[in-house]
């Protein structure tokens, strides 16, 4: 018979594992819209005039960086060996850094 405790910290981890199912659905759904955008779509060269400079070099200096940042967090956080020595706070930890994502 389970105690208490693990009762519920099983029932929160799998309240996180579905929260973390569906951050990665909503991730993929959007990745999936970007890629049906039109083919023929024109992108501004980052040369032209009237490409804000600022926004730029803010992307080159610190959301890329913080994107890869996460993204590696992420492939170390979903090792299976982890996951199964650990579920509940590897859960919580990729939680966490999914929801650092929707800032970017």
């Amino acid at each position: 018979m389970q105690d208490i405790s693990s009762m519920l910290h099983s029932e929160h981890s799998h309240q996180v594992l579905g929260s973390v199912i569906e951050a990665f659905t909503n991730l993929l759904s959007k990745c999936y819209s970007i890629r049906r955008s039109p083919p023929n779509r024109e992108y501004p060269s980052i040369d032209q005039p009237g490409v804000p400079q600022g926004a730029i070099l803010q992307l080159h200096s610190y959301i890329l960086p913080k994107l890869r940042s996460h993204i590696v967090v992420l492939s170390h956080l979903t090792d299976p060996n982890d996951l199964m020595n650990d579920l509940g706070s590897q859960l919580d930890l990729i939680s966490e850094v999914q929801s650092n994502l929707v800032i970017l």
